[in-house]
């Protein structure tokens, strides 16, 4: 008898979100980003687009539910916000930060657990990360189906040219350190060969795990966007200064790292 191990089959689901469970504690510096603090939530909810009065709101990919207590806190902008993830300890913790209007659930972005449900936004901070293209497609698919017309999709996600620049200065590290510049680009391919990266996909396994995630050029995630039927796209650099990314423990230049802020809209139906 066979077994189903498309992307999308309920044992990878399984796997995947046993997976992200490891990943519970120490989730954004397991990922390599310095998102997650309240500086940086806080910043990107000055960022976002205008919603309808008490809009109706889906945390995709949730986490540990930094986000939703954000959210929690503007009651007068947010209403009925749902988070969802894959992971059942992140939802587990996820779940204390919420009131009787919020609701986590666990499930798989791509086949989503919400029959006739729309919302006002959905909003996905690095929860685009799968390394299989059809596992994105139906998410974007999945996102653009929960949104009402004109909904809002915000989404920050992992930036590729960030990531080069950011092998660009671990060599320059090395270097002052008093490594020649041969030694150094070694000890950079050390690290791109221990990571699994892929310059060309835009994949690398994050540390310690068999993950392999997804990172993106700056186009290429707008016209994932355009693919699935959405409009409006913008995507702008979400940086995060140098002293905070250096706090964390991530090689960076003068001018810290930065993910993709993308948001856009629903068309019309019909």
């Amino acid at each position: 008898m066979s077994t189903d191990e498309s992307p999308n089959s309920p044992l990878c689901n399984r796997r995947l979100g046993a997976s992200w469970d490891t990943l519970s504690e120490n989730y954004f510096g397991r990922i390599l980003s310095p998102f997650g603090t309240k500086r940086s939530t806080n910043a990107l909810l000055e960022l976002m687009p205008s919603f309808p009065p008490f809009a109706r709101v889906l945390d995709a990919g949730c986490g540990n539910g930094y986000l939703l207590d954000a959210l929690r806190r503007r009651r007068n902008v947010f209403d009925g916000v749902v988070g969802l993830d894959l992971s059942h300890t992140m939802c587990t913790t996820a779940r204390q930060t919420r009131d009787s209007r919020y609701s986590v659930i666990q499930g798989d972005m791509a086949h989503p657990p919400f029959k006739g449900q729309r919302f006002d936004a959905v909003i996905a901070i690095n929860s685009l990360l799968s390394a299989d293209r059809r596992k994105r497609d139906n998410i974007l698919r999945s996102f653009s189906w929960l949104l009402r017309p004109g909904g809002h999709l915000v989404m920050l996600v992992p930036s590729l040219e960030s990531y080069n620049e950011q092998l660009m200065y671990l060599r320059e590290e090395y270097m002052a350190e008093g490594c020649d510049e041969r030694t150094a680009i070694a000890h950079v391919y050390d690290t791109l060969n221990e990571r699994l990266f892929d310059p060309i996909g835009g994949y690398v396994t994050i540390a310690r795990t068999t993950l392999r995630v997804k990172l993106y050029y700056r186009q290429e995630i707008a016209t994932y966007l355009e693919d699935v039927g959405m409009r409006g796209t913008t995507v702008v650099r979400y940086s995060y200064p140098a002293a905070m990314c250096r706090s964390l423990g991530m090689t960076c230049g003068r001018d810290g790292l930065y993910d993709w802020f993308v948001t856009c809209r629903r068309g019309p139906e019909g």
